[in-house]
């Protein structure tokens, strides 16, 4: 039993598609199979009629695209940097933070010098007095200021 080549191949084929050895053997295979010669006759001869008139069309045709000059990405890539640059010195600039008054100055609680550390605000007492810690980033509070402006406290849990 024979297995018939499908029209995909056959039109492979015609195209000149095909990889060498496939074209062997289909051309092998058509020599002995009836079917697929009349069915690669019937590609062959459509093809021919679209080619020819494709080239009736000739004077309709589209024309061929023109090459794209090889100045365009430079060109592209030196818009992009110039409006990069634009957007970076045209833009707003945030607005610096308000300088905070400082009232007090802080008291260390230790003679060791301070590096680095947070500051965390925090009432203590009955009178709920307000102060600002800086503490240490191993967890000691390392100095201490009392604030004076309960306004400034927003935002402040105190229990």
């Amino acid at each position: 039993m024979k297995t018939c080549w499908n029209r995909g191949d056959l039109r492979a084929y015609v195209d000149r598609e095909l990889p060498p050895n496939e074209t062997v053997r289909l051309e092998a295979h058509l020599a002995s199979c009836e079917i697929c010669e009349g069915r690669l006759r019937e590609i062959s001869q459509r093809a021919e009629r679209v080619s020819r008139m494709l080239g009736e069309l000739g004077a309709y045709a589209v024309p061929a695209p023109v090459p794209v000059r090889r100045v365009w990405p430079a060109r592209a890539a030196a818009l992009a940097l110039a409006a990069s640059l634009g957007l970076i010195f045209l833009s707003p600039k945030p607005a610096p933070p308000p300088k905070a008054e400082v009232t007090r100055p802080f008291v260390a609680l230790d003679n060791e010098p301070i590096e680095t550390g947070m500051v965390v605000r925090v009432a203590f007492g009955p009178q709920q007095i307000q102060a600002d810690v800086i503490v240490a980033p191993d967890g000691r509070p390392r100095a201490y200021r009392l604030v004076d402006n309960p306004s400034t406290t927003e935002g402040v849990k105190t229990e």
